[in-house]
């Protein structure tokens, strides 16, 4: 059940990114970190975000996707 509820936090953040709603998708996607912290997919989904509002933090959101 746990799984399936990340699974709806992080299709519900990338619908909100994909909406432009940068700051509501990283809140999501947040949420799916806090409860699984070695996820890659999910460092990879935040450095996405914060590279389409041309933030440099995502530099290290792609770096913690390559390691974990």
């Amino acid at each position: 059940e746990t799984a399936t509820l990340l699974q709806l936090f992080s299709n519900y953040a990338t619908a909100m990114r994909k909406s432009d709603r940068f700051e509501d998708a990283l809140y999501w996607y947040d949420k799916c970190l806090a409860a699984n912290p070695d996820d890659a997919n999910c460092h990879a989904s935040i450095g996405f975000t914060f590279h389409l509002m041309q933030r440099w933090r995502a530099l290290l959101y792609y770096d913690d996707a390559n390691i974990i």
